[in-house]
């Protein structure tokens, strides 16, 4: 899938990308061992996550559906209107996120 988006990703980047998203969603042991912390041993858990590691899972899993989405409304013909205001609320929320990408 990660070679065929408009920014396609080398196979040695996109060889984890299923695995990344699958264990943060999926209760196993070591992703949520990742995101708390124990600061000095006391009985209070930090979350680690930060802004950076949320936008980093959202644009993992929005992407790959906004690009298909993009091919099968080129495909069927319809119009544009509905996801170019799509686009503008994405562009708002992931400012960036479409560079160097090309429409079909």
């Amino acid at each position: 899938m990660l070679g065929f988006m408009s920014q396609p990703r080398a196979a040695t980047e996109a060889a984890g990308v299923y695995d990344y998203p699958s264990n943060l969603s999926h209760p196993t042991l070591y992703p949520h061992y990742q995101l708390w912390m124990r600061p000095d041993d006391n009985r209070e858990i930090w979350s680690t996550m930060n802004l950076d590691a949320h936008e980093k899972q959202v644009r993992l899993a929005v992407i790959p559906y906004y690009e298909t989405l993009t091919y099968v409304m080129s495909y069927h013909g319809w119009p544009p209107a509905p996801q170019e205001r799509l686009t503008a609320v994405m562009e708002r929320v992931l400012p960036g996120v479409f560079v160097a990408s090309e429409k079909i």
